[in-house]
């Protein structure tokens, strides 16, 4: 017999390389849509302000929900603000467009009358810009404005707002015994302001700290969520 030669061995195949990493898209950055704008008309003069959309849903949730979706003022691109004056909103416009930095301290009135105006609109940050600006002007002149005009704080706004907190906070460690007396009238007329008032002196009667408001003290006064996190 003869021998029979065994069959050839087979050469492994060779490794197939990896094929080269793909590298990752690049992001990509939403930009601020400027030309898209809304026409804001503005209390009883309607007067008509034009504004960049996204300037608008910034940080007010009232206008993020006007402008968007399926309601009438998204579609038309005209929101009404009738209750509201014309300096009213003006300020509020120069603040964002200053990139929503400090707001000047002036005079009280026009300063409560942002309060109220800030909390309709849904803008935390703005609302606490200008509870900075009432502080800093306490600092500077030490000016406490009439109960009257703070009596409009505690009927407009709600009871968690800082700024209220802030007012009782005021009266009780600072206010004139004898502008109380003359202001009377007005205390009675808004028995949820007096209550407010009464508890916070029953309280620091019992031992409950409590000083001045000042600027250096504005983060006790802030509203905070999840998006306007804590002072630094």
């Amino acid at each position: 017999m003869v021998a029979q030669e065994p069959p050839p061995t087979q050469e492994p195949a060779p490794a197939k390389e990896p094929a080269p990493a793909k590298e990752p898209a690049p992001i990509k950055r939403k930009r601020l849509d400027l030309e898209e704008e809304v026409t804001v008309i503005v209390g009883s003069t309607k007067t008509h302000f034009t504004v960049p959309k996204c300037f608008l849903t910034k940080s007010s949730e009232f206008f993020k929900v006007c402008c968007n979706g399926t309601w009438k003022e998204a579609k038309s691109k005209t929101v009404e603000l009738p209750e509201y004056g014309v300096y009213i909103f003006t300020v509020y416009l120069q603040w964002l467009r200053n990139h929503r930095k400090r707001l000047a301290y002036r005079q009280y009135p026009p300063h409560l009358a942002l309060a109220i105006f800030a909390d309709s609109l849904g803008d935390t940050t703005f609302g606490n810009a200008v509870i900075d600006a009432i502080l800093r002007l306490r600092d500077n002149t030490n000016a406490l404005p009439r109960i009257g005009c703070i009596k409009e704080l505690f009927i407009r706004l709600p009871k968690s707002a800082g700024l209220r907190r802030l007012w009782v906070d005021r009266v009780v460690t600072s206010a004139d015994p004898e502008g109380l007396v003359q202001d009377k009238d007005v205390m009675l007329r808004c028995p949820e302001m007096v209550f407010e008032m009464m508890l916070k002196a029953m309280k620091i009667r019992n031992g409950e700290p409590c000083e001045p408001p000042t600027f250096k003290q504005r983060c006790k006064y802030h509203e905070h969520n999840d998006k306007v996190p804590k002072c630094a």
